[in-house]
């Protein structure tokens, strides 16, 4: 207990006085932290809470059914559709846009935008009676007009941010009746509006968040903003809004861990206010490994009565500095630095576009990303809501935040005197709404230019101002973050961004290397890489802000549209971990949309089959520490020495855990072959190349093979976990085998007709090593029958090959494609049926991927027939036939010794 000098007595009693006289009690009132329960509506499309970061005790989930109609000529307030009592034709599910499935409606209404008018009738529940009530859109696209009983209540202009407004005056006893007309402006290059309309994504109509109402004060707190004071653990400055007559208004603030302790008293006397402090005991740094969250409930009391309010806020001290021991900065966290492990995430789903069709999809999606190893997320051209930043908060996943943007990419700029004003004031309200949110590490405030430059405005010196204006602007919004200007492909930073990004995709392991190597050997602080003319780096963090192996070009070859990624997520990745000072990187992306399959995940969340060996898993490729290959992959002639280059990385944060490194050869059938161990110690936050490490190859080893990293501890448990693939070239090809008893015969793919499809015929210095029917169809294989096997009867007959469905191209693996059925004979006599796994493409399909060039990454089954016993011999020819019939016919592909996963010839045995 602290004891005050006598002496301050008179001064304390006095300043009581005076404050008493101007109506504020000195006396905190009693203050006990009650559970606020959500209460949610039953049998209602996203019942919870849509801000549990600001929320207020007494609200109503209006989600649900409406009564809808779209208004293609704009005659609704002409008509005065808005009042109470009117019909309208359709109904919907809010909080789906109208363009979505999950709506009901399901209409695309294009480019061009359009109107869509919402009604529904609602009544007071006791809890929101005898107050103030106000009326919450979480987001609808874009302009919207509120109607209450018929009256103009508001309208709001922006497609993204919340839409609050004091519907008290226009309520009635009893039943009230609810009117909302958004216009949707489409694809205007005006509005901000990220990847909507063409040529990108799907559009979004009408509401698309949470409709709510809630109990507030006659004065009420509109925005309270918590951004955590830098040297002063637990402690915030505090930022608000207040709305109502300012009589006698004083700010209290409390914990839930700290009792009826006030950590803050503050008169309010003006609408908006910042610099109030608040210190919050107890309170560890939030952090990936530790998202510690504080929850607060703030009191205005005035004397039109009380407002609360509850936030949840995180302190964490987010930086960019120069890293330990090292020439190059790197974001800190806490003082640490963090190699950004980053995942793009284009916040659309197939059936609600913009809208999660529940808050369990969210979840499911940020803990697929962590699972994956990532340590960020980058919302991408997109305001997310808020129970998903709130999700990141929680579950220690940090966050790049874009701001959405202007124009129609790469075609229009949008760029006007309208659309900059548009787009600052979203900018303000997003920085605003999301300040509470920790997980923000950065804002990105445009992509790629986009609503800057086109081809109808150049992204000139004045256009750079802007941003540079822009950059200006949100640092002083938000001191607690860094900003990122543009998150560039173009070489186009201007001075002062916090982030030096880069965007790089392809899959070339030698032009990504040498991109790479451009990048490293230009970042310094002074050098005018990577930014317009006239302005330079001044030192901050090189980051790769999208890469990896892009999948659609719509001009490219067709299985080039949904194909494997994860041979280019590990060969990419590791060139970053490879290259200081590269401090990071974001893989475009967490899942696949609409035409862009180059996901983790399917569109519908399914998640896809990487193929890597056990024990590597996508978290093995973005860990904290690494362990990698300087080469890509390897590919030798059979007798030829395997020497590889691998390399470590510590960013973990930990103490040097990794000693030694053991390096294991194995064989297509995951069999060690050979093994070596060597020492692997590696300094923090820079790559360690070790030196070249032989490994003993088999005498009789041929095909696809891969090494086995192992990074160990002094207890040899692993560190860090890789691997190389590659293959071994046999000095011969395969033939046909005999002996007294039977044959091995080689199937020719050369010598395959039928149903061909063209693309799914592939070449390998010649020779014919991949061939394919799509759908029903005949593929006849003639085999040549040596003398030995010729005019025996009976004999017995198996086949032997590696074969799969066949779609176009290869598509990654996912465990739920469906697969073929084909039947087998042999001169037209039954061999039986075969079930052919589902077309796919992943890293085990090593052969495909180095031998290419289509399709990458692609593999079947080693499967094989039952022995039948055939009475009729064969002749010098044997007519080999596999047939896709019926309702399960998806087509056959066949491969050969030089493609696929085995590395073995398609065979006949014939026995006698």
């Amino acid at each position: 207990m602290q004891i005050r000098p006598a002496c301050c007595l008179p001064l304390l009693l006095a300043l009581a006085a005076i404050a008493c006289r101007d109506g504020w009690d000195m006396a905190d009132p009693p203050f006990v932290w009650e559970p606020w329960p959500d209460a949610p509506v039953p049998g209602i499309p996203r019942p919870e809470h849509p801000r549990p970061d600001l929320r207020r005790q007494h609200w109503l989930n209006l989600n649900g059914e409406w009564s809808f109609q779209l208004d293609p000529d704009d005659v609704g307030l002409a008509e005065n559709w808005s009042e109470p009592g009117r019909a309208f034709e359709a109904r919907i599910l809010v909080p789906f846009p109208w363009t979505s499935r999950l709506s009901g409606i399901d209409r695309d209404t294009g480019d061009q935008g359009a109107i869509g008018w919402y009604r529904r009738s609602f009544s007071l529940p006791e809890a929101l009676q005898g107050r103030p009530v106000h009326l919450v859109v979480g987001a609808a696209d874009w302009h919207t007009s509120l109607f209450i009983n018929g009256h103009p209540v508001a309208e709001h202009d922006d497609g993204y941010l919340p839409f609050r407004s004091d519907i008290t005056p226009y309520l009635e006893d009893g039943d009230n009746e609810l009117v909302l007309r958004v216009q949707d402006v489409g694809n205007d290059a005006e509005h901000p509006h990220g990847k909507q309309g063409s040529p990108w994504y799907a559009h979004v109509g009408g509401v698309w968040q949470t409709v709510y109402l809630e109990r507030a004060a006659t004065t009420a707190i509109r925005r309270l903003a918590l951004y955590p004071l830098p040297g002063e653990p637990g402690g915030f400055e505090l930022r608000g809004e207040v709305e109502g007559p300012l009589s006698h208004c004083v700010l209290r603030a409390y914990a839930e861990a700290s009792g009826d302790r006030a950590l803050l008293r503050e008169r309010i006397e003006q609408p908006r206010f910042s610099g109030l402090r608040v210190q919050v005991p107890d309170l560890s740094a939030w952090s990936p490994a530790d998202p510690q969250l504080a929850r607060l409930e703030f009191r205005l009391r005035c004397d039109q009565g009380t407002d609360a309010l509850r936030v949840v806020a995180g302190w964490r001290r987010v930086s960019r500095q120069a890293v330990e021991g090292q020439n190059f900065e790197a974001v800190h966290l806490n003082g640490e630095p963090v190699y950004i492990r980053g995942v793009l995430v284009q916040g659309y789903h197939p059936d609600g576009t913009y809208s999660y069709p529940d808050e369990e999809t969210i979840i499911a999606d940020l803990e697929a990303a962590k699972r994956a190893g990532y340590n960020l997320v980058r919302l991408h051209i997109k305001a997310e809501e808020a129970r998903l930043l709130y999700h990141a908060d929680r579950l220690g996943l940090l966050v790049d935040a874009d701001v959405p943007c202007n124009g129609i990419y790469p075609f229009l700029s949008g760029d006007s005197p309208e659309s900059r004003e548009r787009w600052g004031r979203l900018m303000e309200g997003l920085l605003g709404r999301d300040a509470n949110h920790p997980s923000i590490l950065w804002w990105t405030l445009f992509n790629e230019t986009w609503g800057l430059d086109g081809i109808d405005s150049p992204y000139d010196a004045e256009k750079q101002a802007f941003v540079k204006e822009m950059l200006a602007r949100a640092r002083s919004l938000d001191p607690s973050r860094l900003v990122e200007d543009n998150s560039t492909t173009r070489y186009d930073h201007v001075s002062g961004t916090d982030i030096n990004s880069f965007h790089l995709y392809g899959e070339d392991p030698a032009d990504f290397e040498a991109a790479v190597s451009e990048w490293t050997s230009a970042c310094f602080t002074g050098s005018d890489f990577n930014f317009v003319p006239g302005e330079s780096q001044d030192g901050a963090p090189l980051l790769n802000t999208e890469y990896g192996p892009f999948s659609i070009e719509p001009l490219g070859e067709e299985w080039r549209h949904d194909r494997d990624i994860s041979w280019g997520l590990r060969i990419l990745t590791g060139l970053f971990r490879r290259h200081a000072p590269v401090v990071g990187y974001v893989f475009t992306e967490l899942y696949d949309v609409e035409f862009e399959h180059n996901g983790l995940l399917d569109y519908d969340r399914t998640e896809k089959e990487l193929g890597y060996p056990d024990p590597i898993t996508a978290a093995s490729i973005n860990a904290a520490d690494f362990v990698g290959f300087d080469e890509p992959f390897f590919q030798i002639q059979q007798g030829e020495p395997l020497i590889v280059s691998p390399f470590v990385s510590r960013w973990s944060g930990s103490p040097a855990r990794g000693q030694s490194l053991r390096l294991t050869l194995f064989d297509q059938h995951d069999l060690a072959a050979s093994d070596a161990t060597v020492t692997a110690a590696a300094l923090p936050f820079q790559p360690a190349l070790l030196e070249p490490v032989p490994l003993v190859l088999p005498p009789g080893l041929t095909g696809p093979a891969y090494v086995l990293a192992e990074w160990l501890d002094a207890k040899e448990q692993p560190v860090a976990v890789n691997y190389l693939p590659g293959e071994i070239v046999p000095l011969a090809p395969p033939d046909t085998i005999c002996d007294a008893w039977q044959c091995s015969l080689l199937v020719d793919l050369a010598a395959c007709a039928g149903d061909l499809d063209a693309d799914s015929t592939a070449r390998v210095e010649g020779h014919v090593h991949a061939v394919g029917v799509l759908g029903e169809g005949l593929l006849r294989c003639t085999v040549e029958v040596p003398a030995q096997a010729q005019g025996r009867q009976p004999v017995s007959v198996v086949f032997s090959g590696e074969l799969a469905a066949n779609t176009r191209g290869a598509p990654q693996t996912v465990s739920t494609a469906p697969g073929s059925a084909v039947a087998v004979t042999l001169d037209g006599q039954p061999l039986g049926d075969l079930r052919l796994p589902p077309d796919r493409a992943d890293s085990r399909g090593i052969l495909s991927h180095l031998n290419g060039p289509a399709p990458r990454g692609g593999y079947g089954d080693w499967l094989s027939t039952a022995e039948a016993r055939l009475s009729a011999g064969l002749g010098p020819t044997a007519s080999l036939a596999f047939q896709a019939a019926g309702g399960e016919a998806r087509g056959i592909i066949l491969y050969n010794w030089r493609l696929g996963r085995y590395g073995s010839p398609a065979r006949l045995v014939v026995r006698w």
